[in-house]
């Protein structure tokens, strides 16, 4: 047994006792489109089932910057939830967690040993969940 073994069953069950209970879209599940400038349009999102119920932890927590504008107040930066390493997220995935939207703009494993052990998810508030 190596060394990373035991962490990934430990990053698991702390993910799993600690963690708060989010959804995860793919965007490969979703109907999209894109218009004449390229940019990506989502038609509908796949109905949520408990397959897509996954547990994220909070990680760095950079978007509580608040800036005002013209109409208001927007919240500008962004936020890591932490996952377990065999949960697959892809760029461009809505993960729905705590009430809010966020949109996944990147990925990185932390890991030991070339084994991942945890993946850290590096999300975008997202307030418009059709234009992507």
């Amino acid at each position: 047994m190596t060394i990373a073994t035991p962490l990934v069953n430990a990053a698991r069950k702390l993910i799993n006792d600690f963690g708060n209970t989010a959804i995860l879209y793919p965007i490969a599940d979703a109907t999209t489109s894109f218009n004449d400038e390229g940019d990506l349009s989502i038609t509908s999102w796949a109905t949520a089932t408990t397959a897509n119920t996954i547990k994220v932890v909070d990680g760095g927590n950079q978007g509580v910057d608040l800036t005002q504008m013209g109409a208001g107040f927007e919240r500008i930066g962004d936020d890591e939830k932490i996952v377990k390493d065999n949960i697959t997220v892809a760029v461009r995935d809505r993960l729905a967690y705590d009430g809010q939207n966020y949109k996944v703009v990147g990925l990185r494993a932390e890991r030991v040993e070339s084994t991942d052990i945890i993946q850290i998810v590096k999300v975008v508030e997202a307030t418009n969940i059709t234009n992507w």
